[in-house]
Formats: C-alpha cells, structure tokens, sequence
C-alpha cells in the first residue's frame, strides 16, 4: 500500500569487537529531521569520548543522508545506510559508534565492520508497519458523539486534539487511505450533521 511503510518499534542497540574495537550500533524510529538532529545530539553527548560516531537516515518522503564522521570516505555512513535499505526500512536513524582498539581494519575492514554492527542492531529490533497519516477536523452535536465513537472505533485513528461543549470537535490523524472511507460513514452515522475539514 502507498500509505505504509516499515519501521521499528522502540530503540535498539547492539555491539560487536572487531579486532579489538568496539562498534555499538544504536537504532531508533525518527519522523522528522529535528528528531534525527535530537537523537544525534543524545548519541554524541553519551559515547562523547569515542572515536567516531558516523550515522545514516531515511525518512518517509524519500529524504536521507549519512555520514562517515571522520572515517576514511564511504567506509561508515553509506555500509549504515545500505543496513537500513536491506530492511527496507524508513523513518529510521542509525549511529553505530566505534571505539578505536588499536588495531587498523582497512578500508574493506571498516566497511564490514560498520554494515555488520548495523546489520546488528536491526536483527534485534521489532520490526512494525506503520502508516501515513493526514489530520482531520471533525465537528458534530454533543448528542451524536456515541455515534461518532462507535464508527471511529472500526478503524485506526489517533486523537491530537479533542474539544468539549454543546458542539464536539476533534483533531484525528487519520491513514490517509482510509480518510474518504472515514468521512462517508461519519455523514451517515451523524445524518449530516457532522462538519469535517482536512
């Protein structure tokens, strides 16, 4: 379906030692990139003495980008970025953070190591399917919000905002294949008498 996508449930995190450095790969679902700036900013604030912290992202829309921060060009970012495209996720940041034991791994060394810590993390997370969502505005009588929870309860809506008087009004954020679905049985059910606005 054009209105959902996979992605993860929570944060993940996981760490493998190759030749002595440590990798700790830390995934979690972002929707925006001041979330992803946020989640960068908290990785960096607590492993602030390692080597390295290179990161990938991919967010729904197609938006993405990836970083070797400071590692040798294409060895760090992009091995992350393809773990993430091997699971066909979106709306997803991934750091793995690296630890220097010592010993050099080589361009084809760090690649590995990188995509593997990646790899890592995402076999340990709950993988979920997620949905586009669009808001709708819903406005009805006090004496018809029976009704309206009744038909909102057969489909999956969140509730931004709900507004109480005489007259109910509702914020929802609706999957967007299902809003025109949504809006013909909410006229039926209130006779009409329901205002809805997107």
């Amino acid at each position: 379906m054009e209105d959902e996508y996979l992605t993860i449930e929570g944060l993940t995190r996981s760490e493998i030692k190759v030749k002595g450095s440590r990798f700790i790969a830390t995934a979690k679902p972002v929707e925006t990139e001041p979330a992803v700036k946020a989640f960068l900013q908290a990785i960096s604030s607590k492993f602030w003495d390692a080597t390295h912290n290179p990161y990938a992202y991919r967010l729904k829309g197609g938006s993405f980008r990836f970083s070797d921060a400071g590692e040798p060009s294409g060895t760090a970012g992009r091995p992350i970025l393809n773990a993430i495209d091997s699971f066909g996720l979106t709306d997803l940041a991934l750091v793995v953070t690296r630890y220097f034991g010592g010993t050099k791994l080589g361009v084809g060394g760090l690649s590995r190591a990188y995509h593997q810590a990646a790899l890592s993390s995402l076999q340990k997370a709950k993988l979920i399917t997620a949905y586009i969502t669009g808001d709708l505005i819903m406005e009805f009588p006090y004496e018809q919000t029976n009704a309206v929870r009744r038909v909102l309860g057969q489909f999956r809506v969140q509730s931004i905002e709900e507004k109480y008087s005489d007259r109910v009004k509702l914020t929802l954020a609706v999957r967007k294949s299902l809003i025109e679905k949504l809006q013909r049985r909410i006229t039926e059910a209130t006779n009409g008498r329901a205002k809805i606005t997107f």
